[in-house]
C-alpha cells in the first residue's frame, strides 16, 4: 500500500507540474496555443485601439495601418493623418491592452488541459496496483555484482 500511495502522489505532482509548464510555456509552443493567442490578438488590438485612434482624429481607413505599423518595429505616427505626437503613447497604451487580453485568454484556455490532467491523475491512479514494489529487472545483486556476468 506504501507504494501505491508514493506512485500516485508522484503522479499527481506530475501532473501538477505538467499543467504549470504547459500554462507558462504552452501558450507559445502549442499548435492549439497560436491559434488561440492569433484568433485573440485579431479580435482585441483592433477592439481597443480603433476608438482610441477614432477618438484621436486618425481616419477610420487609416486605422488598419496604424495596427500594421504598431505590431511592427516601424515608426507609429508616420504618413498617418491625424495623429500627433501627443496621441502616440495613448495608441501604444491601447495596443498593450488588446495584447494583455489575448494573452490572458491564452493563458486562461491552457487551464482546461491542466485540470483535465489533475482530474484524470486522482481517478486513475497507478498503472500496476497489483505489484506495489515490482522491479521489471534486476540490474545488480546486493552485494554488487552484476547477475549477467554471473550466467556466462
Amino acid at each position: 500500500m506504501k507504494g501505491k500511495v508514493g506512485g500516485v502522489r508522484f503522479a499527481c505532482w506530475t501532473a501538477v507540474i505538467s499543467s504549470l509548464k504547459f500554462a507558462a510555456v504552452g501558450t507559445s509552443d502549442s499548435a492549439s496555443g497560436d491559434k488561440i493567442m492569433n484568433n485573440r490578438l485579431l479580435q482585441t488590438i483592433p477592439a481597443a485601439v480603433t476608438p482610441v485612434a477614432l477618438s484621436a482624429g486618425v481616419p477610420e481607413s487609416f486605422v488598419p495601418q496604424l495596427i500594421a505599423n504598431l505590431t511592427r518595429t516601424n515608426p507609429v505616427g508616420e504618413s498617418i493623418p491625424g495623429l500627433t505626437a501627443g496621441d502616440v503613447p495613448l495608441i501604444q497604451s491601447a495596443y498593450q491592452l488588446g495584447n494583455s487580453q489575448a494573452y490572458s485568454t491564452a493563458f486562461l484556455s491552457t487551464l482546461g488541459f491542466g485540470g483535465v490532467a489533475l482530474i484524470l491523475c486522482f481517478l486513475i491512479g497507478d498503472v500496476d496496483e497489483s505489484n506495489g514494489e515490482y522491479v521489471a529487472a534486476l540490474i545488480q545483486h546486493g552485494d554488487g555484482s552484476d547477475p549477467q556476468t554471473e550466467k556466462a
